[in-house]
């Protein structure tokens, strides 16, 4: 039976099951979705590149044969085929990109607590640093924070843990 399944339909059986086992971060479920929409934009581009591949044994004449030329309408397979497609639009399919690219650049923007939104925005400041001072706060965002139980045991009140 698994061998009659798509991948497509594996990897949404394999989502659910991850879902119900243990909750995914949006970093995870923005991957298998962005995973998918970019699978169903190859299956569309194939489809179009077959469907405009012409028989190889034809000639076309100086003019043209009926039928031939620049084809009317946007090109199949467009971007606009898969938003419709997969029911995401294209800004919304830009904004999954950007943010898999930054939480693979940052890993910390890979925790359960960051996100889509909030890495974008972390995204847009940490890119106005240079370069030495996006590796030094990558590292140190990337470190655990002191809860504030510990903080109070030791008699450390909030504002002294910030001076």
């Amino acid at each position: 039976m698994p061998d009659e399944l798509s991948d497509a339909e594996l990897r949404l059986i394999e989502l659910d099951e991850n879902t119900e086992r243990e909750a995914l971060t949006d970093f995870e479920t923005t991957k298998v979705r962005l995973a998918e929409i970019r699978q169903i934009e190859a299956r569309l581009r194939a489809k179009a590149v077959f469907a405009t591949s012409g028989s190889k044994n034809s000639k076309p004449s100086k003019r043209g044969r009926k039928g031939e030329g620049r084809p009317k309408g946007r090109k199949p397979g467009s971007q606009r085929d898969v938003a419709e497609a997969t029911g995401v639009s294209q800004p919304q399919q830009a904004r999954m990109e950007r943010h898999i690219g930054l939480a693979e650049q940052f890993p910390f923007l890979q925790r359960a607590e960051w996100v889509r939104h909030n890495v974008l925005q972390a995204g847009d400041l940490i890119e106005q640093l240079s370069s030495d001072a996006q590796t030094a706060s990558a590292a140190l965002l990337d470190q655990d924070a002191i809860p504030l139980e510990t903080l109070a045991e030791h008699g450390i009140t909030l504002r002294q843990a910030h001076e």
